[in-house]
């Protein structure tokens, strides 16, 4: 949210030769959601930080990081709901701790190498997929041209 507002910001403040775009990969979320190869594989329904995708893909780039027989199973990955009561209302700087103290919100047990290449995989067809669509983009030039121009001169109205 923040870099969009940043982004929006900047290309409003005053007339760049350029236009720039917040760019948001929905990494895990998004590709393992689209994936049918990985919708199959997937093992855990909870999928937050520190969980199977996260496991997965850092076991399959950096391998001898990751302690597999340091998860604790009878730690909870559920969202314990906290700071539920301000849901859709505010936060505070405590969210994340309100809802998962130990930290993660999925279980890393189901974490494989193969299932974090698959997602890099995965990612790496997403991040293209979002270069094309940002090389083929021509609207981002043609509304910032008619920003500026209403800015100088605002449309007249009836």
């Amino acid at each position: 949210m923040f870099l969009r507002l940043l982004v929006d910001t900047m290309m409003r403040e005053k007339k760049r030769d350029y236009a720039l775009y917040a760019v948001s990969l929905d990494h895990y979320y998004y590709v393992s959601k689209q994936s049918e190869e990985y919708r199959h594989m997937k093992e855990d329904p909870h999928n937050g930080h520190a969980g199977e995708d996260e496991t997965s893909t850092v076991l399959a780039v950096a391998g001898e990081h990751v302690r597999m027989e340091h998860l604790d199973r009878n730690e909870s990955h559920d969202d314990q709901g906290r700071t539920a009561h301000l849901a859709g209302t505010a936060r505070c700087g405590f969210d994340w701790m309100g809802s998962y103290p130990n930290h993660y919100a999925g279980d890393g047990r189901f974490g494989t190498r193969e299932k974090g290449e698959v997602l890099l995989d995965l990612l790496a067809r997403r991040v293209a997929e979002i270069f094309r669509a940002l090389r083929q983009d021509r609207a981002a030039e043609t509304l910032k041209a008619e920003y500026f121009a209403n800015a100088v001169h605002p449309p007249t109205r009836p």
